[in-house]
């Protein structure tokens, strides 16, 4: 960033550029100097017995630590760099010691030391081995060129520098290319946390920007880090784009900035920010045989599969799961509340266990993913799968507006090649059984719905039965069983019947594809007048049929006329086309007319 500045900014702009990029790289090779001997650094911040921070100022000089302006315990001063560097060294003491256990950022009571002001126009803040120093940014130069507020601004900030003390002590990573890009990435992690902690904010809620409210109104950016969307934090004509990657196939393999520790810091930044996302709560390691975790989770969000990416032949040595998670969320979407228990039996990774249960649901499953053969296959041996509001069941897994209402039952059992994450429909076979009762469809645009759409008639019988249909077919009930072949579901028996018609379809759905070829026979069950007209206004000789049957040999439209179709074409265009009307003698038990 300093680099973009000095070629592309004010003169002014270059010269302090130029000064903080000096200053600071003097900083890193004395906390360089430190890592492997902390001793040297103990007699300016000397260990306390408990949390002790003093807060210094350099009055706009270079000589540190300067003149003391707060200590541990005293009132605020008014001074808004003294008192963010006090607050923010606190919360970061704080979150060490309550959260990890950590007595100060060396484990044994460190205490804080802090300078502010230092020198003007010092657009940085620093751990150099031994304090924090803080600059004021460009609050000496004209409105027009500042860039940078005063760096104590942004908690996450010192949250970020003071971490590098902890590497410091504890880790001791070389500052040049991957190890310092994880140095750097580990300073921010915890820099967000510290923010994130003292905002009372859940993962969900952060913004995950690093030094939020750093930069003027001048600059065309949120921060100097995006740890969600790296490489979008700024993009500006004097800064700069902002240059981090979010994956290894992107590694800038640079000699600048010390081989581009801030920039390719991105990529384990994203990945923190993922596993942030997807999981909250406790896991422990077991390391018996090939090993156990066990997981107590608020919640867990199942990762989506990367687009073209091949599916890689699982471990062998898959440890055992016993995983509960009060939330699991799949594609954005609360699934309910997840009971797992799995163990790896004979290269098997067997799931004993695998409860799901929503407001409205319950999922109970039994398989295994098969981990020996050329191409990794899963296999659910037994489904059941009960609902008690298909409608807001539907709206929960990710299609609102499909159904309203109605319970259903669906059992059978599954297979498909590759992994328990990524549902395979070219290979997707087994056996499924359903019972629906009670419900209304209704129109909905995603494709699972518009599978729906064609079943339940609303995608392609608006030609015969528009007013019959248009609000949804409402159904009494629905059975059907149905085998699955390398993604194509073939049923002879699906059934549905509802107080405006009895349907029977038959024939093949390619869930891949996203295509149909079924038979379809609808039988009207509405009342005399309505059908009449109906049937008549849209195809007169049908609609005569009827109406001679209903007022003549006084029997029921809906047992006397069946219209039978041929539905194919796509999911979301169906084609159908009319084969026949049947128009049926009555019922051999009905008294003749009068």
């Amino acid at each position: 960033m300093l680099r973009e500045i000095v070629a592309r900014g004010t003169p002014a702009q270059r010269d302090w550029a130029v000064r903080t990029y000096r200053t600071s790289e003097q900083f890193r090779g004395q906390r360089q100097a430190f890592v492997g001997a902390p001793e040297l650094a103990a007699p300016i911040a000397a260990a306390g017995a408990g949390k002790e921070r003093i807060v210094y100022d350099a009055q706009f000089g270079s000589t540190l630590p300067g003149r003391r302006a707060r200590g541990e315990g005293d009132p605020p001063t008014g001074d808004k760099a003294v008192d963010e560097a006090y607050d923010g060294s606190g919360a970061t003491y704080d979150i060490y010691q309550t959260v990890y256990g950590r007595n100060s950022i060396d484990g044994n009571n460190l205490r804080l030391d802090s300078t502010v002001h230092y020198q003007k126009g010092y657009d940085n803040a620093f751990w150099n081995g031994q304090q924090m120093v803080y600059g004021d940014g460009d609050e000496d130069q004209p409105e027009p060129e500042r860039l940078f507020n005063r760096f104590t601004i942004a908690i996450d900030i010192i949250g970020h520098e003071l971490t590098h003390g902890v590497t410091q002590y504890e880790a001791k990573l070389v500052y040049r290319n991957q190890p310092g890009a994880l140095n750097e990435s580990f300073s921010d992690v915890f820099g967000s946390l510290v923010k994130q902690r003292t905002l009372n904010q859940t993962a969900d809620q952060a913004d995950w920007i690093i030094g939020q409210g750093l930069f003027t109104a001048n600059v065309k950016g949120v921060g100097i880090r995006s740890m969600k969307a790296p490489g979008t934090a700024y993009d500006d004509p004097v800064l700069g784009k902002d240059p981090q990657p979010a994956h290894m196939r992107d590694y800038n393999n640079t000699t600048a900035d010390n081989g581009g520790v801030h920039i390719n810091s991105g990529i384990p930044n994203y990945a923190f920010y993922v596993a942030a996302k997807e999981l909250a709560g406790e896991i422990k390691w077991f390391p018996e045989g090939l090993g156990r975790i066990e997981a107590r989770l608020a919640h867990f969000s199942i990762p989506e599969a990367t687009p073209g990416k091949k599916e890689e032949a699982p471990s062998r040595d898959l440890p055992a799961l016993d995983i509960v998670a009060d939330k699991l969320f799949l594609n954005g979407n609360d699934l309910g509340r997840l009971e797992l228990q799995a163990v790896n039996k004979a290269l098997d990774w067997t799931i004993e266990k695998l409860v799901l249960t929503g407001p409205e649901s319950t999922l109970r499953a039994e398989g295994r993913w098969e981990s020996w053969a050329l191409r990794p296959s899963v296999k659910i041996d037994k489904i059941d799968l009960r609902v008690g509001d298909a409608g807001k069941y539907l709206e929960r897994v990710g299609y609102p507006g499909t159904m309203r209402q109605g319970t259903a039952t669906l059992k059978g059992n599954l297979s498909w090649a590759g992994s328990p994450q990524s549902l395979d429909f070219a290979t997707l076979s087994g056996e499924l059984v359903l019972e629906a009762q009670k419900g209304q469809f209704q129109k909905a645009e995603a494709a699972v719905a518009r599978l729906l759409g064609v079943l339940s008639m609303q995608s392609w019988i608006t030609v015969d039965f528009r007013e019959l249909f248009r609000r949804g077919f409402a159904f009494d009930t629905i059975s059907s069983k149905a085998t699955v072949t390398n993604g194509v579901l073939k049923t002879d028996d699906f059934h549905m019947q509802g107080p405006s018609a009895d349907v029977r379809m038959r024939g093949e759905v390619d869930l891949n594809r996203e295509t149909q070829d079924l038979h379809a026979k609808v039988e009207p069950s509405v009342g005399n007048s309505l059908a009449s007209i109906l049937v008549l206004a849209v195809n007169p000789a049908w609609g005569l049929g009827a109406f001679i049957i209903d007022k003549i040999l006084k029997n029921p439209l809906g047992q006397a006329l069946a219209f039978e179709y041929r539905v194919t074409g796509t999911w979301a265009h169906p084609e159908a086309k009319p084969l026949k009307a049947d128009v049926r003698t009555p019922d051999a038990t009905q008294e003749p007319p009068p």
